[in-house]
């Protein structure tokens, strides 16, 4: 049975995980206006999305999955919510460098080592009836997004395993009160190895299905007996340093009734 409570305490104690922010750009860095419009059809079709424009009017591309981005986000636009995003273009120039070089610098406040792909070669503008804007299609791939996500989750997953732990370790605590005020009651004093032992004792028949509140003095006659081998077994266990510094917090739990301060132990 220590070796269960052992166990229990190890899975106890972990440190804080804190969620961490992956992107590095600290604002928008090109001079283009990013503007989300809205759409209404009139008939109960209403959407939104981003479009930009070249100082010359000449290129226009619009985004139309506006919720992977976030206008007022102080880093990237696009702050690990999509892996990629598209978007259509109209090139208005006779010749695809103004495309190219346009997009690679608005993606730059899209995301992270963003990597713009299109479709096909760039369409251009060309003269003549059948002529016109180069309608192009394509979309700007953001390559530490993914990985950010998952680490965004391992986070999450790991503050709910903390949270769900921490509710343990509350539960923990009240159970040692409560075991506390039974030993206070038969005459063991506080901060004391025998008011550590009585609480222990009582924790170990509570875990074997016991259901026994209150102790007389008989039952704590067998405790005593055991207190020698569970005392081994506990020093052989704090060999480990890890199991040592939770045994610390454990102990301190015991004596004090609350929890300990903030790197106690370590």
């Amino acid at each position: 049975m220590v070796k269960k409570i052992s166990i229990l305490l190890l899975t106890l104690f972990l440190a804080n995980c804190a969620t961490t922010t992956y992107t590095t750009q600290s604002g928008k860095t090109s001079n283009v206006e990013f503007v989300k419009t809205k759409y209404d059809d009139g008939w109960g079709y209403v959407s939104e999305y981003i479009t930009i424009t070249d100082q010359s009017n000449k290129i226009n591309a619009t985004f139309y999955e506006e919720l992977c981005f976030d206008l007022d986000s102080s880093g990237y636009f696009n702050e690990d919510n999509c892996k990629s995003v598209a978007f259509y273009l109209y090139n208005s120039y006779k010749t695809q460098s103004p495309v190219s070089s346009f997009m690679s610098t608005i993606s730059k406040d899209i995301c992270e080592d963003a990597e713009v792909k299109f479709d096909s070669d760039i369409k251009v503008f060309k003269e003549g009836f059948w002529g016109g804007r180069g309608y192009n299609k394509g979309k700007v791939v953001c390559p530490k997004v993914e990985s950010n996500i998952k680490k965004i989750k391992e986070e999450k997953r790991i503050a709910k395993m903390k949270e769900e732990q921490d509710k343990r370790q509350e539960a923990l605590l009240v159970s040692i009160n409560t075991k506390r005020e039974v030993c206070l009651n038969i005459g063991f004093a506080n901060e004391t190895e025998d008011m550590s032992n009585c609480i222990l004792q009582l924790m170990l028949q509570e875990n074997q299905g016991a259901s026994t509140t209150t102790v007389d003095n008989s039952a704590m006659v067998s405790a005593m007996n055991e207190q020698n081998r569970i005392m081994e077994k506990q020093l052989r266990l704090q060999k480990f340093e890890n199991t040592q510094k939770q045994m610390k917090t454990f102990q301190y739990m015991m004596d004090h009734g609350k929890m300990p301060p903030l790197g106690y132990g370590y």
